[in-house]
């Protein structure tokens, strides 16, 4: 199976789900967890995750949302239960990505955040030779730099299966790349939305995209790991 992504908002996502009066898409098992989850910000998070995932599911290998089962490993990964498929999840405000492949895939979707202090940020998890190269730039250039850097390094160790840790973080780097030999892709929609979203799997010349009709995105941009 060529891997996939898709980017949409929860609420929309939400809306969905209620129009399909669609609750017998979770299993017992998600039900349980859906119940322990306080918080209604992470309970809408979750619907609208397993929602998007089983839809893209069912959508590419068959049958209805309802007939796939999500569970979740030791570090919260999410797996689907009885099949060899990929998934990684990823949510950011009111944005949340997924994607599926045959192989280890890793997505990290970041909503651009003014209020953040992006070079504060950069010493936690950017490596010396990326803060140095961030110092060169200011404003919007200097923010978008350190998200693409940043989902990069999120969506690589989603790909692995690792825990998130700044160390990890740090070592991590890439270079720009063709999109024939890349190991990641880096999408970001600006203007509304603000979002950059990094996507790394095996495949990528063979990705099928979707997000809303009305978003615009930039120019993929293609990096391998080093």
């Amino acid at each position: 199976m060529d891997p996939r992504f898709e980017i949409q908002t929860i609420e929309q996502l939400l809306a969905d789900w209620r129009l399909s009066s669609s609750e017998r898409a979770l299993t017992h098992a998600e039900k349980i967890r859906l119940q322990a989850i306080a918080s209604l910000n992470r309970r809408e998070q979750f619907l609208a995750g397993r929602w998007l995932a089983k839809n893209m599911l069912a959508e590419a290998q068959g049958g209805s949302p309802s007939d796939w089962c999500i569970s979740a490993d030791g570090h919260a990964k999410p797996i689907v239960v009885g099949h060899d498929l990929q998934l990684s999840i990823s949510h950011s405000g009111p944005f949340l990505a997924c994607c599926i492949a045959d192989h280890a895939a890793g997505i990290d979707v970041e909503r651009f955040d003014q209020a953040r202090p992006v070079g504060d940020m950069a010493t936690l998890v950017c490596s010396g030779p990326e803060q140095s190269a961030l110092r060169a730039l200011q404003g919007d250039a200097l923010t978008q730099q350190f998200y693409k850097l940043w989902t990069c390094k999120e969506a690589r160790l989603k790909q692995l299966g690792s825990p998130f840790d700044m160390d990890a973080l740090r070592a991590i780097q890439t270079e720009p790349t063709e999109e024939v030999d890349a190991h990641v892709g880096t999408l970001s929609f600006l203007g509304e939305q603000n979002v950059m979203l990094s996507l790394a799997v095996e495949g990528l010349p063979r990705l099928h995209a979707r997000w809303p009709a009305h978003w615009v995105a930039g120019p993929t941009q293609w990096h391998r790991y080093i």
